[in-house]
């Protein structure tokens, strides 16, 4: 298995992944004390878990002359440390994690085989390659878990008043990129949000969790654009 960092796969280094971990974020909680009494939890005041960022480590590893890898890692590093990077898993090959890289520490070099470890303080969340307004990929769809969405150009008519989004992983507040409208709006949670040539985005709407229907009144052209992200 190898991992891809920002677009440059590790074999093209000439390296291989000797381990790859990738910590869960830890949920922020927010909890007010009571005396005598039940303490209050209000971690989820805007209805949403948030959660600290996470730590992917990763340890490579090469054969090489020992007088090489001097002159190697002052590639890598001016490619990665301290860099901004996404890291794409070959095991997971339709999302990618965002964060920050750092190398820890000089190669350790032992018959040759050099071994070094990078580690990325990453978002919390893994996000997908394609947003759902752009060309779906087949080469890193997963067949078993992966979600196609087409939401790009939707005709909203007086026959076709529904959008059905799937759902995998968590939820995201959309922007509807609006085309043509004619009276266009949005039925939501027993309220109707006016949906204007241009692009708004609707605070209290949120999709890509659960599969969901939208319901839209009048008729135009929209498309919904948002990236879905899960744990």
């Amino acid at each position: 298995m190898g991992v891809t960092l920002n677009g440059k796969h590790t074999d093209e280094w000439g390296l291989t992944v000797e381990s790859l971990e990738i910590s869960p974020p830890k949920p922020k909680t927010n909890k007010i004390k009571v005396p005598f009494g039940i303490d209050l939890d209000l971690s989820e005041m805007d209805g949403m878990v948030h959660y600290e960022n996470r730590t992917i480590k990763i340890i490579l590893g090469a054969k090489k002359k020992r007088q090489a890898w001097r002159t190697f890692m002052s590639v890598f590093l001016n490619s990665y440390h301290g860099q901004t990077v996404t890291v794409i898993p070959d095991d997971d090959l339709g999302y990618y994690y965002y964060g920050r890289a750092q190398v820890q520490g000089d190669v350790d070099v032992v018959a040759r085989i050099g071994k070094f470890t990078i580690i990325v303080d990453v978002q919390p969340y893994k996000y997908d390659v394609q947003t759902s307004i752009e060309d779906w990929l087949w080469d890193p769809f997963n067949f078993e878990t992966g979600v196609i969405r087409e939401l790009k150009d939707i005709q909203i008519t007086a026959d076709s008043k529904t959008v059905e989004i799937l759902g995998s992983g968590l939820d995201v507040v959309p922007i509807f990129a609006v085309t043509t409208s004619n009276d266009l709006a949005l039925s939501y949670d027993g309220k109707s949000y006016p949906l204007p040539v241009g692009n708004t985005r609707l605070p209290e709407v949120r999709v890509g969790g659960t599969t969901q229907t939208l319901v839209f009144t009048g008729t135009g052209t929209l498309s919904i654009d948002f990236r879905g992200r899960s744990l």
